[in-house]
């Protein structure tokens, strides 16, 4: 399925989406659950590092971000008022 959203400079995305179905599972067959803690900061990077990728053949994007810690600071900014 594809999905579209629009960001606030107008731009719409198309994405894929893969429809995930639950599943549930006997309680008992669990025998062990690992928790992964991760630093937030690191999220973030790898989100602009994600975010840039996707980008990668938009000239715009490219001229508006940077590849470099101004780039991911201005779209840190630009998310952060988006949201």
């Amino acid at each position: 399925h594809k999905i579209k959203k629009t960001d606030k400079r107008g731009r719409v995305e198309e994405h894929d989406v893969e429809l995930i179905h639950g599943q549930r599972y006997d309680p008992s067959l669990v025998k062990r659950a690992v928790h992964v803690i991760r630093d937030p900061f690191d999220n973030v990077v790898a989100r602009f590092h994600l975010d840039y990728g996707k980008h990668r053949k938009d000239e715009e994007f490219a001229a508006r971000y940077s590849y470099d810690p101004r780039g991911f600071r201005k779209w840190c900014k630009d998310i952060d008022d988006e949201h």
